[in-house]
């Protein structure tokens, strides 16, 4: 078969440029076609978005709402176990060593005053001894004892054979917890 084209140059450049036009037209009527799903799409999704913040944002209010008695409780819970632990951080076990300055005591000496100091570890004791010797086995047991250094006592407390009111003083050494 033969195709003959009788057609002048002018006609076929004409032609050429109609072809040309229209699929030019085509394309941009199929890139404008894309552009709109695309927008469109994407119009759809930002309102779908826009109703799941709303609808978190309401659930976190709800839950906020909800919450809101169990947070104030759980704050004067943690207000009350700071409180506690500085009362801890500040307490001191005293019990032992008075327990341990008791075993140290002779029978025939009755303690009147027992002041001990945390900050400064110093201790002294006030009370009366029956006789002398009952005061310096008192002195004697503090000075060898695992608690007690530095202790002092003034003469004033061996000035008396009988009924002795004697003072003394002297630190506190520190305590395994």
């Amino acid at each position: 078969m033969i195709t003959l084209n009788l057609a002048t140059k002018k006609i076929k450049k004409k032609i050429f440029k109609e072809i040309l036009l229209s699929l030019v037209k085509d394309v941009v009527l199929l890139v404008l076609f894309a552009v709109l799903i695309n927008a469109t799409f994407i119009f759809i999704s930002r309102e779908m978005l826009n109703k799941d913040f709303e609808r978190i944002k309401s659930q976190k209010q709800l839950i906020h709402m909800h919450s809101q008695p169990f947070n104030i409780e759980v704050s004067e819970i943690n207000r009350r176990m700071n409180k506690i632990n500085q009362i801890q951080k500040e307490y001191t076990k005293w019990s032992e060593t008075i327990l341990e300055l008791s075993r140290l005591i002779p029978n025939n000496v009755i303690i009147s005053t027992i002041e001990l100091n945390k900050t400064s570890d110093k201790f002294s004791i006030a009370g009366t001894a029956k006789y002398r010797e009952d005061f310096i086995s008192l002195k004697e047991n503090l000075e060898t004892s695992d608690i007690v250094f530095n202790l002092s006592s003034p003469l004033s407390n061996l000035l008396h054979q009988e009924d002795l009111k004697f003072s003394l003083s002297g630190n506190l050494k520190e305590q395994d917890e």
